[in-house]
């Protein structure tokens, strides 16, 4: 399928991917062992697939890797995702994100992330570093609750920001 026509292709029925495609645009669109660069959609299932930018009202994501989605539902399945931002629901069962933000309910299973905030949460296995959340029910593994995480930005801006001037201070432009 050329760009050309997956950018003219919308309606009822789905638009398949199996190749490559720089950007994908339709009503419904289904990815299987493909690659999208960029995608929008009002429902997407990947299916051993990629996409680097995807934004839907519904993502359905099995055994695949998303680098960047904004969507209203998400559910992952046994994959990736480098920044997910979620306005509605997500289900991450055996998936992480390095960075997952829902706005409603996250239910998470065997799930990795960095950076993990949900106004509520549910799950087991939940592995994060920096979490943000406020009902949380299930086994959460954290490193940084909500009050170290501030105060861990706060440092690390502080010890930046020092050696910034350190270094202008010593090794800036001599006039």
């Amino acid at each position: 399928m050329s760009e050309n026509q997956a950018q003219e292709k919308t309606g009822v029925s789905p638009i398949e991917v199996h190749g490559v495609e720089k950007r994908v645009i339709g009503d419904r669109v289904i990815i299987r062992q493909g690659v999208v660069q960029s995608l929008e959609a009002n429902e997407v299932t990947i299916r051993q697939g990629a996409t680097l930018i995807s934004k839907a009202a519904n993502i359905s994501v099995s055994n695949s890797s998303v680098a960047i989605s904004h969507s209203q539902e998400a559910s992952f399945s046994s994959s990736k995702s480098g920044i997910a931002i979620v306005n509605g629901n997500a289900n991450f069962d055996q998936s992480g994100a390095k960075v997952l933000l829902v706005n409603g309910y996250a239910s998470l299973d065997q799930s990795g992330n960095i950076l993990l905030a949900a106004k509520e949460v549910q799950g087991t296995n939940i592995n994060t570093v920096f979490f943000f959340g406020k009902n949380v029910h299930g086994n959460v593994q954290t490193a940084f609750g909500a009050k170290e995480s501030i105060l861990f930005g706060l440092i690390a801006g502080f010890v930046s920001g020092t050696f910034l001037v350190l270094y202008k201070l010593f090794f800036g432009k001599k006039q």
